[in-house]
């Protein structure tokens, strides 16, 4: 009975790291799980757009082109009385989804796009700011794009303020990918939101988030202007040492770390301890 005891607790501070250590695994793994579910909603939007035809693709494209051009103070193509109202734009399929996908290979991020930024939609993704260009390209546009930072089971834009002039961003709608190369970065207040205005003969968008992180009191605004495509843009890695600065995941690598540490050093002393008692036995 004593051995078994004794064994008992010599497993003890094992199994009280590997319960720590599962603990601060939890961040990393529900993360996982919602990148999982995003890359669920980008195949089930490339699949409704391969199913419908292409008469249809082209007639949403020119309803938010229309909306785009109504937005800017220019004549649309169509009457302003049969301009689909914002809900209904960019929808294959009428309902609460997502509309696009934004794409940013530095950050290994893929994110559906919803219509509007209440907290039901930024808790599922990003959030297409109502009032600015819907996000499909073109002269006199502006888009924005916003995603919370520091959630809880979900990454949003937690690293957009590791993006740099000249680091290329793209958004996925309706088939067609629109690609922007960032211009300029810049921090505001809540309510100096005068950049997010469309300039003239300009195709942009603009991503935004709270910062700095946990305090939130400010907008971090990444403000990109249109770009080609880059070759092998869908191909691109995210960068492990952007990952890396996350916050969210110094705990679970810390605590990793340590284990490791701890299992060798304790396999390293328990072989002298036996190479020590195998001498004192000859």
């Amino acid at each position: 009975m004593k051995k078994k005891k004794s064994k008992f607790r010599d497993w003890l501070p094992w199994l009280g790291l590997l319960t720590g250590l599962l603990i601060v695994a939890w961040y990393p793994a529900t993360e996982a799980m919602d990148a999982w579910r995003r890359s669920q909603i980008g195949s089930q939007l490339e699949t409704q757009v391969q199913e419908q035809d292409d008469s249809v693709i082209r007639q949403l494209l020119q309803q938010a082109h229309a909306y785009n051009d109504r937005l800017a103070g220019k004549e649309p193509e169509i009457p302003e009385e049969q301009i689909l109202p914002y809900e209904d734009q960019l929808m294959v399929r009428k309902g609460d989804q997502a509309f696009g996908m934004i794409v940013i290979p530095k950050l290994g991020l893929n994110m559906p796009i919803y219509h509007g930024t209440s907290e039901t939609v930024l808790m599922a993704g990003t959030g297409h700011l109502k009032g600015t260009s819907l996000p499909v390209g073109g002269e006199d546009t502006h888009a924005s794009v916003s995603a919370h930072t520091g959630m809880q089971n979900m990454r949003g834009f937690d690293e957009l303020d590791q993006m740099k002039s000249g680091d290329i961003f793209g958004i996925r709608i309706l088939g067609m990918t629109y690609a922007y190369k960032v211009e300029s970065v810049e921090v505001v207040l809540p309510d100096e939101m005068d950049a997010l205005e469309i300039q003239e003969g300009k195709d942009m968008v603009t991503l935004i988030t709270c910062t700095p992180y946990g305090i939130n009191d400010h907008r971090l605004l990444v403000h990109g202007i249109r770009t080609e495509v880059p070759e092998g843009y869908f191909d691109a890695k995210a960068d492990p040492v952007v990952v890396l600065k996350s916050p969210r995941i110094w705990p679970f690598v810390l605590g990793t770390a340590i284990v490791v540490l701890l299992v060798i050093v304790t396999v390293v002393r328990n072989r002298k301890k036996r190479r020590k008692g195998k001498k004192t036995a000859l």
